[in-house]
């Protein structure tokens, strides 16, 4: 970790330290701990649930249990195991045209996975990292397409009508 990232990293520590520590003295009333976790939750623009759980690591653990820390399995499927993984992607390559949904039947079928397991979703996600879905492949596609855009806002459509307004009896203008 860069030296800078260690003081930010610190520094965020020290900020919630500051936001916990009028609720660490022991000797507190019931009644006075709700009020100062009232003000805590008022001015900190934290959630009860997080600020809960900041106390919950700084007892446990101490300063450190307030630092921020990255995942060790960061940029790694978690939901799905690295074999499993290869599988579709050799599936999905072995006939590109295959649906997501149709690579996950196989794989429950194979027994590689258990039924309901993954996720299309998350299998999608998965294999578009690939490039082996959406749109990536069908740039490369001619003849009729959908009529959509790569990225969201990229198109607006809008839809009006000119008349003209007729004045009658009931009509004033």
């Amino acid at each position: 970790m860069q030296e800078k990232d260690k003081q930010d990293d610190q520094d965020r520590a020290l900020g919630r330290y500051d936001l916990i520590s009028p609720l660490l003295d022991d000797g507190l009333e019931a009644a006075e701990k709700r009020q100062r976790r009232m003000e805590i939750l008022a001015k900190g623009g934290i959630s009860e649930r997080t600020l809960s759980l900041w106390l919950e690591k700084y007892r446990k653990t101490g300063f450190e249990g307030l630092l921020f820390r990255k995942r060790s399995d960061r940029g790694r499927a978690r939901s799905l195991a690295d074999d499993v993984l290869k599988e579709a992607i050799a599936i999905k390559e072995e006939l590109p045209e295959r649906s997501v949904s149709r690579v996950i039947e196989i794989l429950e079928v194979e027994k590689t996975i258990l039924p309901g397991k993954v996720a299309r979703s998350t299998l999608t996600r998965h294999l578009a990292k690939e490039g082996l879905t959406g749109r990536r492949r069908r740039k490369h596609l001619r003849g009729s397409r959908r009529f959509q855009k790569e990225h969201r806002n990229q198109l607006w459509q809008a839809d009006y009508s000119v008349f003209i307004v007729i004045p009658t009896s009931r009509c004033e203008m």
